[in-house]
């Protein structure tokens, strides 16, 4: 992964935090005087999605739903803190239940 890409796909996760939703976030690259002349907002929402208006580049529904589904997985794993083992560096050799567990193998 090159310098650039790393700063588009922080750029992008940015975004994504950002908006609620991909319409919200075609909803900013318009401009009020783009829905003066539109009137139809489904329909500037189209001509944003296909680059012919908007702020710069556009980033793509498929894009968009990626980067929001691995900031999620992100916040999750944030919480997730693996345990440590109570049976860990203890010496379970003479503990009765593993002996009758290895009678029962």
């Amino acid at each position: 992964m090159s310098r650039n890409d790393r700063i588009d796909d922080t750029t992008t996760l940015d975004i994504v935090e950002r908006f609620e939703t991909y319409e919200d976030y075609l909803d900013s690259q318009l401009t009020a005087n783009d829905m003066s002349y539109l009137e139809d907002e489904e329909m500037a929402r189209q001509l944003v999605e296909l680059g012919y208006r908007g702020l710069g580049d556009t980033i793509r529904r498929e894009d968009f739903d990626a980067r929001k589904k691995l900031l999620l997985e992100r916040s999750t794993q944030k919480h997730i803190v693996p345990r440590k083992l109570a049976s860990l560096d203890k010496d379970l050799s003479g503990s009765a239940f593993l002996q009758v567990f290895m009678k029962m193998r």
